[in-house]
């Protein structure tokens, strides 16, 4: 089974910035030394990203390993949504039982 990574628009977001970051590094890397120092840098890590980032996490396997991990959360988050809504509606349940009820408990409201 070998899913595709897939990049979401947070990261596309990121990445999109950085590349426009290399723009502004180049103008100034015309005056400044610094500048001059981080563009190889910055070119290398753009080439890994673009490049080198999804054949790594397919080839290690990391990418699995995080799908599985995404993927169990979601599951504890909706099993805990799901269970608070069975438990309104068992909820619901209850409290109409006792309002059509003809005995009444004594200790509910009068108009309960």
């Amino acid at each position: 089974m070998d899913e595709d990574i897939r990049f979401g628009p947070v990261a596309r977001g990121i990445y999109i910035a950085l590349l426009w970051m290399t723009v502004l590094l180049g103008a100034v890397a015309a005056d400044a030394a610094w500048a001059r120092a981080w563009l190889p840098w910055h070119i290398l890590l753009l080439l890994f990203l673009g490049i080198g980032l999804k054949p790594l996490l397919k080839r290690t396997g990391l990418g699995r390993v995080w799908l599985s991990l995404l993927a169990e959360a979601q599951r504890k988050r909706h099993a805990s949504h799901h269970a608070e809504a069975a438990r309104k509606v068992e909820r619901k349940r209850r409290d109409e039982k006792l309002r059509k009820s003809r005995v009444r408990d004594p200790d509910l409201p009068k108009r309960w």
